[in-house]
């Protein structure tokens, strides 16, 4: 706001310098308003970067649902609360994030064979291969057998 504008309209010197500090305390609270916002998108990012997500959509759904929470910055910088509300995202929506550690790790081993060796047949009906993408098969395997649809993921190259 300019000086000039406020002469023009007729206030008073008195008047003009009210205006001008009130503004000064607006303009500051904003401004750490903004400050307090970006200290709580860089703690989140950080957090949820480190993170592996089943998917993109995966992703904007968690950082949608911390988004939705007042989160607060402490005097160290780091954000308030994140953990526990990141926590209790994966607790409700296991499926969101990748995980290397198996449900049932017997299952996996006797239904699977190791990494990387694969045979040709199941590269041949790998739903998660480019060759022979099959949504619905993918369904279903996340469904009736989340290690088998997880491994499929991680060779279907």
């Amino acid at each position: 706001m300019k000086m000039d504008f406020l002469r023009q309209i007729g206030l008073s010197d008195e008047q003009i310098q009210r205006v001008m500090a009130e503004n000064g305390r607006d303009i500051a609270k904003e401004q750490r308003k903004a400050a307090r916002e970006n200290a709580v998108r860089r703690g989140v990012e950080a957090c949820v970067g480190k993170e592996r997500f089943t998917s993109e959509f995966a992703r904007k759904a968690v950082l949608s649902e911390i988004w939705q929470k007042e989160l607060e910055v402490g005097d160290d910088g780091a954000v308030l609360g994140l953990d526990e509300v990141l926590a209790g995202i994966k607790e409700a929506n296991p499926d969101a994030f990748w995980t290397d550690k198996p449900e049932n790790p017997n299952v996996l081993s006797l239904s699977l064979p190791p990494m990387g060796a694969a045979s040709g047949a199941e590269k041949e009906s790998n739903p998660f291969r480019r060759e022979t993408w099959n949504m619905a098969e993918q369904a279903r395997l996340l469904r009736e057998n989340r290690e088998m649809a997880l491994f499929f993921q991680k060779n279907a190259r």
